[in-house]
C-alpha cells in the first residue's frame, strides 16, 4: 500500500512538472521573446524609439508565421565566401 501512494505520488509530481515546462514555453513563445528584445532597448547603439518599433514589427511578423526561426549563420558565411 505504501508503495502504490508512493508511485502515484511520484507520478502527480511528474506530470504537473511536464505541465509547468509546457506552461513556461508557450509563455515564453508568446511574449517572452518580445519581453527579451524591449529589455535590450537602450542598452545597445540603436535609437530606443526604433529598438521599440522593429521589436514590435518582429512580433507581429513572428503572429503572421513569418518568423520561422534563427537565421542559419554558418550558411550565410559558406555563400558570402562562395563570392570570393
Amino acid at each position: 500500500m505504501k508503495s502504490n501512494t508512493r508511485s502515484i505520488f511520484i507520478a502527480l509530481l511528474a506530470v504537473g512538472g511536464m505541465a509547468s515546462a509546457t506552461l513556461a514555453t508557450a509563455q515564453s513563445g508568446r511574449g517572452g521573446i518580445y519581453q527579451q528584445e524591449l529589455s535590450v532597448c537602450g542598452h545597445n547603439q540603436q535609437d530606443r524609439a526604433a529598438c521599440i518599433r522593429e521589436a514590435g514589427a518582429a512580433r507581429q511578423e513572428a503572429a503572421r508565421g513569418g518568423l520561422t526561426g534563427a537565421p542559419d549563420y554558418r550558411a550565410n558565411a559558406l555563400a558570402r565566401c562562395g563570392l570570393q
